[in-house]
């Protein structure tokens, strides 16, 4: 598990686009492999952990920010608006074979 108690992605990804409507809109668009740094190179490197935790390992991403959570697995992604917190917790399950 990764914790930071930053501004989430949701405080992020408003700098990019100040349409995000909820903490789960930010962090579905966050793990397309956008991020809040206007103009820098960066932004691929969940989308590629998220797609090697899914494709070779089988595994699980959660991902938890402000009120929203996205969980990604084979069968899709899922996302609900939870308790808050501030900040972010992605969760990296995978399955050692």
């Amino acid at each position: 598990m990764v914790a930071d108690p930053g501004i989430g992605f949701s405080g992020s990804l408003k700098v990019l686009n100040p349409n995000i409507v909820s903490d789960v809109d930010a962090i579905k668009l966050g793990l397309t492999g956008v991020t809040g740094r206007i103009g820098e190179p960066r932004g691929q490197g969940l989308q590629i952990v998220q797609d090697w935790t899914i494709k070779k390992f089988a595994g699980i991403v959660r991902i938890h920010s402000g009120s929203g959570l996205v969980v990604v697995d084979a069968d899709g992604q899922r996302a609900e608006t939870v308790f808050p917190i501030v900040g972010t917790l992605a969760s990296f399950v995978v399955k050692y074979k």
